[in-house]
């Protein structure tokens, strides 16, 4: 509070780029913070990428028996079904079966409580309700997808994360352009305006290493690094 007493007069009196000097250090000091989370829940879609159906078989409903001139139930009549087992989540999903001995899947989730999750199998002849599946029962990494996914989209604590996830990513939008136009304004006439020399000492040992370990977990960021050297 008394930071901002301080600041404020002397805002009234700087011009735009002064201000945004100002703002850029501290304001993106904070955002990093938020990038970082989004960037690292990120990672979890990635992995599913390399490894696959890693997590398929928890997606795949129980089989029903096939019973001999029967007539599926419908779609309302399997949620019905599994709506005896609800806890009150207020969003479901419906796979229907895959073929005669499919069954139906119900899923009853809460993006805001996502540790609540539930699934239910109901066979596609009898109605009956062949398995329970909680968010306990699925494997560590599909419970880490879960999780990162409504963390990475800022819905894991409903409205508040939202405006943050939404401040995040206009801030990161505002303040990349911002900053290309502080260094267009700031570099000498006629030259790159890149700073010269080298990293040097043991902080500059660790932000190399920083930077490594970054691109090689990220590959994207990591192969845009590469092209900025070979640029320079």
């Amino acid at each position: 509070m008394t930071g901002l007493i301080l600041w404020i007069p002397r805002l009234r009196k700087s011009n735009l780029y002064v201000i945004l000097r100002d703002l850029h250090p501290v304001i993106g000091a904070y955002l990093s913070l938020f990038l970082f989370l989004i960037a690292f829940t990120g990672l979890f879609f990635a992995i599913g990428l390399v490894t696959g159906n890693l997590t398929m078989d928890v997606f795949r409903a129980l089989p029903s028996e096939l019973v001999e001139n029967a007539t599926p139930i419908s779609v309302d009549a399997a949620i019905a079904k599994a709506q005896t087992n609800f806890w009150g989540g207020p969003q479901i999903s419906v796979s229907l079966p895959d073929g005669d001995t499919g069954s139906y899947r119900i899923l009853e989730f809460d993006m805001e409580q996502v540790t609540r999750a539930s699934a239910y199998d109901i066979n596609q002849y009898t109605g009956e309700v062949l398995q329970i599946s909680r968010f306990s029962d699925c494997p560590e990494m599909l419970q880490a997808r879960i999780l990162a996914y409504a963390i990475h989209t800022g819905l894991i604590f409903g409205t508040p994360t939202k405006i943050i996830a939404l401040l995040t990513c206009l801030g990161t939008i505002l303040f990349t352009i911002t900053g290309v136009w502080m260094w267009l304004k700031r570099r000498p006439k006629n030259k790159s305006g890149v700073p010269s020399g080298q990293l040097r000492g043991p902080t500059g040992t660790g932000l190399k290493l920083l930077i490594i370990f970054t691109g090689l977990i990220m590959p994207v960021p990591g192969i845009s690094i590469l092209l900025v050297i070979g640029i320079e």
